[in-house]
């Protein structure tokens, strides 16, 4: 199984990494490591620890970083409030020829 921290791209098409991609990629692997999902690989059990330092604090963080705070100057500010947000769905998307649908 692999779990990517994604980043995105500048303007000149050279990868510009986001913290933000860290923590959402670290909240799974900590919740992983959290049900004793075994050996988690020095990058990833990096990745669940850099999520846990800021678990519980999701939306000052996204708000304060470089991201967050392009969104917000830009009107995005509920799209931040709604990526700081954890455990709040209750149903599972899966991408169809429709675009997301919930798991049957």
């Amino acid at each position: 199984m692999a779990v990517v921290a994604a980043g995105e791209r500048w303007p000149d098409g050279t990868l510009r990494p986001a913290v933000e991609d860290l923590w959402g990629a670290g909240a799974v692997l900590a919740a992983l490591e959290d049900f004793d999902w075994p050996g988690l690989s020095p990058e990833a059990a990096l990745a669940a620890d850099a999520y846990r330092l800021v678990r519980e604090r999701e939306s000052s963080h996204l708000h304060a970083c470089a991201s967050g705070l392009e969104l917000v100057a830009a009107g995005w500010e509920a799209d931040v409030d709604v990526a700081a947000q954890v455990g709040s769905s209750s149903v599972v998307p899966v991408l169809s020829d429709r675009g997301f649908v919930p798991a049957p």
